[in-house]
């Protein structure tokens, strides 16, 4: 029976487990990441399977490390089983490197038999994956890989061999570096953080973590707190913040019946919520793991010139044979054998792919792979959805109406709501009390707050009773008439606003509306992606036609599609495609989806909702429309570099090839200056 993790060294936040269990057959570190990463509290997690340990990074809560320290000593052979039927990259742990390194270095001042054992213990791995290449796929970058190495060892150029071995290592490490680095900073911003909620059970209350929740059990939640499940209100009412799914800050009214989404927040009430998917079947574990799955998608690119390389292995060979069979000198067969046209194919291509991904996340733009960097830098038409998208998630006051102004006017009507409403937190109200304090107003003295949770709030002013809130409290809790204000509300709604009503003992007297604050930069940056070579800028919205066209015809877009639904959406897309086009699409709601779908390229804006970001290829960060010319620089930019490398390192290649073919240049120094051109190539990728 395995020994149970424990504790090997701890700094604050800080963490080395010793997880024997990761010697096992069929047991994989990435699967613990992901286990320990699901844990509240844990920042990062980085499995190592030869060495049988973890490191873990976390807040440095105390409760936070007795959950591991828990979690771990619980540890199953489910929770470490692979999590794709996919077999993963084998990892390349860095003492090898620094292993093979210090053989290479060894090699010359070691007796002659002992120099024979290194060689062969280093290179063993890349002789036997090429004889098993061979007989299972054929002549492919294995076989010359370990074709190079063994003619080396068995002409006793161990130096070469060595050194040989040591750069393939090298650049496998380098690659699978920053393939780590770039998914450990996408893992933290779509992983939820959970804390432990109260449930009922058996008639009373219990705290539990959100992975120990089962499907049936009631939560008992307050304000700010997240909701970790699946599921739908049973008792009480809240006013939920409904961000992670549809994209919109303004908290809706939840009531029994209603159903409410993992990740999403309570701003005001305590409801009770009954499960109906927990654990990995709610919407933000679905989301997580579809991210996961996108990583490993490989981009036409990196295909195409995969099978590239593997033509060029039998170029190599052919060539080495050419030289043999005329100047019979295998002094220059191994030269030839030794420079390796597919390296920088195999290696550099994927490393300055994650690469790109890497500085893209870092500059908050996150990519779900390689594919769609090169489907970014093909795009020759961007469609933008409006709401969300072109304008901010907070409000702004547009129009304050007073319906009896010589009672009350605008000034008074806003001063009065902005008054009652300071006391509460949420777009709307911060809205409000931004629009007074713009305008200078004083502040009306008013009786205590009678807040009726998501529906609105009266107090009393100079002893009338006063109401602030939707039109359903104000008509059906207060029996107000709205028949004076109808054509204002047709005429603002018509404009897609929202309203907000104020009534004193039972008479409507002002209304205020707002809207979405439209983004100061989208000018700058329609102009920038024509300046990328964009054709085509397209707007698509189900907003109104005579509220949309204005807009959109003052910032240029070439087409303008009002009043559409999400189908409609996808299929304008598909119907761009048909035509020929290269389609990204903008968006970040949850209508959006369908359309993210079905452009080569779909962006999810910050704070999108998360059907959108699931649905996306690229995932903005930062809430800026200018982080889509960033992710489109960056793409172009990718691709242009590997271009760029793989035309300097064939001309390298040739050269050196040429001179060993020549006998001008010795095996030994073939390596090196393929390597080293190898190398550069790398180390330029990741730039």
């Amino acid at each position: 029976m395995a020994q149970s993790p424990f504790i090997v060294h701890e700094l604050p936040k800080r963490i080395r487990f010793r997880v024997p269990q990761l010697g096992m057959p069929h047991r994989e570190g990435a699967a613990l990441e992901g286990y320990l990463l699901a844990s509240a509290g844990v920042e990062r997690v980085r499995a190592n399977d030869y060495a049988h340990s973890v490191v873990v990074e976390y807040d440095g809560d105390p409760k936070t490390r007795q959950a591991l320290i828990k979690k771990l000593k619980t540890l199953s052979q489910e929770d470490l089983a692979p999590t794709s039927h996919e077999s993963p990259l084998p990892p390349v742990a860095k003492s090898r490197v620094w292993l093979r390194a210090l053989g290479v270095l060894a090699i010359p001042f070691v007796p002659s038999l002992l120099k024979t054992v290194l060689t062969y213990c280093s290179i063993a791995p890349t002789l036997l994956k090429g004889i098993t290449t061979l007989f299972t796929r054929g002549v492919k970058i294995e076989v010359l890989d370990a074709t190079a190495v063994g003619l080396a060892a068995a002409r006793g150029e161990y130096v070469t061999a060595c050194l040989t071995q040591l750069f393939l290592s090298l650049g496998e490490y380098m690659e699978q570096l920053v393939s780590r680095e770039s998914e450990a900073l996408l893992g933290p911003l779509l992983r939820p953080k959970f804390n432990p909620v109260w449930v009922e059970r058996e008639g009373q209350e219990t705290q539990l973590a959100p992975e120990q929740l089962l499907a049936g059990d009631v939560l008992v939640l307050g304000p700010g707190e997240f909701i970790p499940v699946d599921g739908k209100v049973v008792e009480g009412q809240a006013l939920i913040n409904p961000a992670s799914l549809t994209g919109e800050g303004i908290p809706q009214r939840c009531e029994p019946g209603d159903s409410v989404w993992s990740g999403m927040v309570i701003e005001e009430g305590h409801p009770k919520i009954k499960a109906t998917r927990v654990g990995d079947q709610t919407t933000t574990a679905r989301i997580t793991r579809f991210i996961q799955e996108s990583l490993q998608t490989r981009s036409q690119t990196q295909h195409s010139l995969s099978e590239l390389a593997d033509r060029l292995v039998a170029l190599t060979l052919g060539i080495g044979a050419t030289v043999f069979l005329l100047t019979r000198d295998p002094t220059r067969l191994m030269a030839v054998f030794l420079v390796d046209y597919s390296c920088i194919l195999k290696l550099g291509t994927p490393v300055a792919f994650r690469s790109g991904m890497h500085r893209g996340a870092q500059q908050g733009v996150l990519f779900k792979g390689s594919q769609v960097m090169e489907s970014l830098a093909h795009a020759d038409t961007v469609v933008f959805d409006k709401t969300g998208t072109l304008t901010h998630r907070t409000l702004e006051v547009t129009d304050v109406i007073a319906l009896y102004p010589r009672r009350f006017d605008e000034n008074t009507v806003l001063a009065m709501a902005a008054s009652i409403e300071e006391h509460t937190h949420h777009p709307v109200a911060e809205a409000v009390v931004d629009a007074a304090k713009i305008r200078h107003l004083r502040h009306i003295d008013h009786l205590g707050i009678e807040h009726i949770v998501a529906h609105g709030i009266n107090t009393q002013i100079a002893g009338a009773r006063v109401y602030v809130g939707s039109r359903h409290y104000l008509e059906e809790h207060e029996g107000v008439s709205f028949q004076k204000a109808e054509s204002d509300i047709k005429k603002l709604e018509t404009q897609g606003k929202f309203l907000l009503y104020l009534a004193q003992d039972g008479l409507l007297f002002g209304l205020i509306a707002l809207r979405e604050r439209y983004r100061d930069e989208t000018p700058k940056v329609l102009q920038q992606l024509r300046a990328s070579g964009v054709k085509r800028l397209i707007l698509i919205t189900g907003a109104r036609q005579n509220k949309t066209e204005a807009f959109a015809q003052a910032l240029g877009f070439d087409e303008i599609y009002s009043e559409t639904s999400p189908e409609e959406k996808a299929h304008i897309v598909q119907a761009l495609q048909q035509r020929g086009y290269q389609v990204a699409f903008v968006g970040d709601g949850v209508n959006d989806a369908p359309a993210l779908a079905a452009a080569q390229v779909g962006i999810a804006m910050s704070g999108g909702a998360d059907v959108a970001r699931y649905m996306a290829d690229v995932v903005l960060t930062q809430d800026s429309l200018e982080s889509v010319v960033q992710a489109r620089e960056l793409s172009t930019a990718t691709l242009a570099l590997i271009q760029s490398n793989i035309q300097l390192a064939a001309c390298a290649n040739s050269l050196v090839m040429f001179g060993g073919a020549m006998g001008w240049i010795p095996p030994l120094f073939a390596a090196a200056l393929h390597n080293g051109a190898t190398i550069a190539g790398l180390l330029r990728a990741m730039k």
